[in-house]
């Protein structure tokens, strides 16, 4: 039978964004980013700046089915983000360069869980969902399709890994990146883990209701934007961005945990794409960030799964 454990490091694999905490199973969570206002870099020369107030809402709904006597697992997830690019202090010569305030994205997953033995696991998830500034209402272009598989393995008590790869689909663009989730939990107050190359995370449980973190991610997205803002037939923005800081979780109880968390964000990339093509990129200055997460699931030790 499939251990929580593993169960929650497979969850990484379909978030919309990459989950720091890899080995998490969080059945429900919501959770605020907010951003150091950042300047348009490559704004146009000479002009006044256009500044750019990002903030981040996400939410998530999972629960865990077991067939076969437990060998068998199906994990249907339900994601949803929002980022808000409001601007400001918006002008003519800025306002071209970002011409939207928001952008959505949601993600319905099934994982489906295979034991094939006492050791190793076979985990693959299908998804559909949309990633759009729907300002031009719903269009085909906001599709998003993925399909992940991956190959876990319990090396000892202590350490699981796992490789896979993951396809992410939109219209006019195709992206395969590699999975290496991995956990590593030597004693029962420290864990290390991630699922590279998207997040990792070291935490040291220094009392009982409380652990302190430090954590690192990379956020990637690609969104359908209105063509007609840039005068072509089909139009994407790709947003990248790397942070990483210090957090706490605070075990409100078994399965109830608040996660505040900070540090340093990198310069945000905004690449647009037009009609298929690289056309040009926006970055915003990097600075410090904070947020705030509270989640009903596991806590993502093994100690306390068992």
């Amino acid at each position: 039978m499939f251990r929580l454990g593993a169960v929650a490091l497979f969850t990484a694999l379909t978030s919309l964004a990459p989950a720091v905490h890899a080995q998490t199973l969080k059945m429900a969570s919501i959770s605020y980013e907010a951003y150091q206002p950042s300047t348009v870099e490559n704004a146009t020369p000479g002009g006044p700046a256009s500044d750019r107030s990002i903030r981040v809402a996400r939410a998530e709904l999972a629960y865990p089915l077991f067939f076969n006597d437990g060998a068998t697992m199906l994990l249907p997830s339900l994601r949803y983000h929002y980022i808000d690019m409001g601007s400001r202090n918006a002008t003519p010569e800025n306002a071209t360069k970002l011409p939207f305030d928001g952008l959505h994205a949601a993600m319905l997953n099934v994982a489906v869980m295979q034991r094939v033995t006492k050791w190793w696991s076979l985990i693959g998830s299908p998804g559909i969902g949309f990633a759009s500034d729907t300002s031009g209402g719903p269009t085909g272009d906001d599709l998003v399709l993925s399909a992940s598989l991956i190959s876990l393995f319990e090396v000892t008590p202590t350490l699981t890994l796992g490789a896979g790869a993951a396809v992410n689909y939109r219209p006019g663009n195709t992206m395969v990146f590699p999975l290496l989730p991995f956990d590593w939990q030597p004693t029962t107050k420290v864990a290390i883990q991630g699922m590279l190359p998207m997040a990792i995370s070291a935490r040291y449980r220094l009392l009982e209701p409380l652990t302190v973190a430090l954590e690192g991610s990379l956020e990637y997205e690609r969104y359908n934007v209105d063509p007609e803002k840039f005068g072509a037939h089909r139009a994407h923005i790709q947003s990248t961005a790397l942070k990483g800081g210090p957090a706490l979780i605070i075990h409100l109880s078994r399965m109830i945990h608040l996660h505040p968390y900070g540090g340093l964000a990198t310069g945000r990339k905004l690449e647009y794409f037009l009609d298929g093509e690289s056309a040009e990129h926006v970055t915003l200055r990097g600075g410090w960030y904070g947020g705030l997460e509270l989640w009903f699931g596991t806590s993502g030790y093994r100690a306390d799964m068992q």
